[in-house]
C-alpha cells in the first residue's frame, strides 16, 4: 500500500475509497479506518488480499478490480481518556503531543513519528485529555521535540494513563562514499 486511500460520505452516507498498489496487487495487507469528526474512529483490522484468498478469520477480503460491500459502519461517541504526560522523575512535560497509536499511521508515513492531525497536547501540566477514543483498550503514543516516542496502553478501567518521555540522544556525522559526500 503505497498511499492511504480516502473517501468522503455524500448526502445518504455512501463512500468509496479508492487504493493505489505498486506491485503489490495480489499481495497486500492493511488496516480499514472510518473516522468522522465527534465520533470514535472505526476501523477493521485484517483487510487483505492474498492472491485473492483469505487465510485468518474475520477478515475481510478485497481484490483489485473489484468492489468490497462492507455493508453499514455504525460509529458512536466513544470515550474520553484523561492523563498526563511526564518526565520519569514526574516532572510535567506540557506541548507534548498525544494520540491514538495505529500502526498503519506509522507505516504510512514511512515511519516518521510526527503526531498525526488528530492529536491532542498536552496542557502546562502535562495534562491531557483524548475525546472520541474506541471503547476497548488502545495504545497511546506520545512525543515532543528533544523526548523520544513513548507508548502507553490505555485499559477499560484506568482512571488516568501515565506516558513518560525520556530525553532523546542526538547522533550527528558525514555520509561518504570513496572519502567524497555521498
Amino acid at each position: 500500500l503505497t498511499r492511504p486511500g480516502t473517501g468522503r460520505t455524500d448526502a445518504d452516507g455512501r463512500a468509496e475509497v479508492r487504493v493505489r498498489f505498486e506491485g503489490l496487487e495480489d499481495l497486500w495487507e492493511g488496516e480499514l479506518h472510518v473516522r468522522a469528526p465527534g465520533f470514535a474512529a472505526w476501523r477493521r483490522g485484517e483487510v487483505v488480499n492474498r492472491g485473492g484468498h483469505l487465510t485468518r478469520p474475520g477478515e475481510l477480503l478485497v481484490q483489485a478490480g473489484r468492489v468490497t460491500d462492507i455493508g453499514d459502519v455504525r460509529l458512536d461517541a466513544g470515550r474520553t481518556i484523561v492523563g498526563r504526560v511526564q518526565t520519569p522523575e514526574g516532572d510535567p512535560i506540557p506541548g507534548a503531543a498525544v494520540w491514538e497509536y495505529r500502526w498503519a499511521d506509522a507505516v504510512l508515513a514511512d515511519c516518521t513519528w510526527d503526531p498525526p492531525p488528530d492529536a491532542v497536547r498536552a496542557d502546562s501540566a502535562g495534562r491531557f485529555a483524548l475525546t472520541h477514543a474506541p471503547d476497548r483498550e488502545v495504545t497511546l503514543a506520545a512525543v515532543k521535540d528533544g523526548f523520544c516516542l513513548a507508548w502507553a496502553k490505555a485499559t477499560m478501567d484506568a482512571a488516568e494513563v501515565v506516558v513518560e518521555l525520556v530525553p532523546g540522544y542526538r547522533v550527528q556525522g558525514r555520509v561518504l562514499h570513496d572519502g567524497r559526500p555521498a
